[in-house]
């Protein structure tokens, strides 16, 4: 068991999942990565299921072959959360995700919507490893495409404890006060989805209780009307709350969405641990799910992202709340920058890495955000071409 002062994390990778009839050609001979031949034709709804199935044990017995235990929509909860707490190896699950879909596809091919989800890890290098193992794995023997529709989840909790109102607050708040600029990172699809949406967009920290945001959806993305609050009011609102559920029902979405920095699972529901265990109810998780799905080829570039969520709530956890609120109530509404607020989660490596991101174009500039003054960087570490927001 790693030491009481680490986290626990998991991931959910998203994407579609090519296949070709058993006599059918290939449509891609000269691709060093092989094509799953399906056993079976693709007329009927029946068999398309049964093509889905195929598909899916396909996957779970190659990480399996691979060292890496891994079951089709495995949902026994209880005994796989027991497990974890006893330090036993859970498995890897994999399953159909109804969300993905595969629009603007190459018709070559067929292709499978499906969800890979990591068990519980420890925040350690070994279950980092162990991510970047199951993306090597799977881009080596299988081809994928990930679009608009396939996100990339994290999981970030502390084994199957939840955490306490004072970090909630703390977390939120932080997430909160830099929403624009960590949005940063994020392309705008992912920004304005239906299944990510802001704190500031979606949640009652911009109007007063009771008033409802009007959602305008369109392939799965949304736009909101109209806010009331000011943010410095928002962020008073959340240190206000005394109770976890009076948070957690403060940054709920309307209308059945949910938002980029999702703790719906940490509602009180039962007085002690043993109670969520028996009742299935084990992933006491805050899910960041934001970021698009990345092909698996780029395994770093994902766990950057599984890193700076953890900083998130590595810092909320550790921090004295009267240096976090200082802090927040100093920022909010001022001009920050990514590097700065990555610096201040202890996540210098990412804050070069989305440094160099940004000489290269692929960092966002948000709205209405201007370069913080701030030395975030030492002067051979920054960029020259970090855009001002």
């Amino acid at each position: 068991m790693p030491p009481r002062t680490t986290l626990s994390f998991g991931v959910e990778f998203e994407m579609n999942f090519a296949s070709i009839g058993k006599d059918e050609n290939d449509p891609d001979p000269n691709n060093p990565i092989p094509i799953v031949r399906r056993s079976g034709k693709y007329e009927g709804s029946s068999n398309a299921r049964e093509c889905r199935q195929e598909m899916k044990n396909h996957i779970a017995q190659t990480l399996e072959n691979n060292d890496i235990h891994a079951l089709v929509d495995f949902t026994e909860q209880r005994t796989d959360s027991k497990n974890f707490a006893k330090g036993v190896t859970t498995p890897w699950i994999v399953k159909y995700d109804s969300t993905i879909h595969s629009m603007n596809r190459r018709e070559e091919y067929k292709w499978e919507s499906i969800e890979i989800v990591s068990p519980p890890l420890w925040f350690m290098e070994d279950s980092i490893e162990q991510v970047q193992r199951v993306c090597k794995i799977v881009s080596t023997n299988y081809r994928t495409w990930v679009n608009d529709t396939c996100g990339f989840h994290v999981h970030i909790g502390d084994g199957l404890s939840g955490f306490s109102l004072e970090t909630l607050q703390k977390l939120m708040g932080f997430l909160f006060t830099f929403e624009t600029v960590i949005e940063a990172i994020h392309p705008t699809i992912r920004r304005t989805n239906f299944w990510c949406q802001g704190l500031w967009e979606s949640t009652k920290l911009s109007r007063p209780d009771g008033q409802r945001i009007e959602v305008i959806q369109k392939h799965n993305a949304c736009s909101t009307k109209r806010r009331i609050h000011t943010r410095i009011d928002g962020l008073k609102r959340i240190f206000a709350t005394t109770t976890r559920d009076d948070l957690i029902k403060l940054v709920r979405c309307d209308d059945g969405r949910r938002h980029a920095y999702n703790i719906q699972n940490l509602r009180d529901f039962f007085p002690t641990l043993e109670d969520y265990i028996t009742a299935g109810m084990t992933k006491r998780t805050i899910e960041f799910r934001m970021h698009e799905a990345v092909p698996l080829v780029d395994s770093d570039r994902m766990i950057r992202w599984v890193r700076v969520c953890a900083g998130f709530v590595f810092y909320a956890r550790d921090k004295p709340l009267d240096e976090v609120k200082s802090l927040l109530f100093e920022r909010i509404g001022k001009p920050n920058t990514l590097p700065y607020v990555l610096l201040l989660i202890n996540c210098k490596p990412e804050a070069i890495y989305y440094d160099f991101r940004a000489k290269q174009g692929l960092v966002n500039k948000p709205q209405g955000r201007f370069r913080d003054e701030a030395d975030v960087l030492s002067e051979d570490e920054s960029s020259d071409e970090w855009p001002s927001f």
